[in-house]
């Protein structure tokens, strides 16, 4: 795959950037393949269980980073050098205060907590008992019922 985009990117500027725009959100899969235990148990492969999980983890980071270059190759293409500056920079504040509100008010500020569910642990019986997201969700969809 990263062949053919460097050999199409050659001749068609705007390849790498739509594709990753195109590719979603790989950081937070990533992430989610990390935390939740997904990767301990891959029944159909066997013995290479571990191996797999390590290696679409791994993707998930090349993928990652291409979203990233691509990004930065939509401002560098749009925008004069000021305006990427102050788009940098802004982005950067945002963020930070995006991340300080985060870990000051989430429920696993301290360590991970039940944001991401333990796919290792959970069993089918219990349905979506201790997942904070689904629980979230079911007490949006009750509330969002009643009004």
């Amino acid at each position: 795959m990263l062949i053919v985009l460097t050999y199409f990117s050659k001749t068609h500027t705007w390849l790498l950037p739509v594709f990753a725009v195109g590719l979603g959100a790989p950081r937070w899969c990533q992430m989610l393949w990390g935390t939740s235990s997904l990767a301990l148990y891959i029944p159909w492969a066997n013995s290479g269980g571990p191996y797999l999980g390590i290696s679409l983890w791994l993707w998930l980071g090349v993928l990652d980073a291409i979203q990233g270059v691509g990004l930065g190759m939509i401002l560098l293409q749009t925008l004069s050098r000021l305006h990427v500056c102050a788009t940098l920079a802004l982005a950067q504040v945002i963020g930070s205060i995006c991340v300080m509100v985060a870990r000051a008010t989430a429920p696993n500020r301290l360590g991970p907590g039940t944001v991401f569910p333990d796919a290792a642990k959970w069993d089918f019986s219990n349905g979506i008992k201790g997942v904070y997201v689904a629980v979230v969700i079911k007490k949006v969809a009750e509330c969002s019922s009643i009004l």
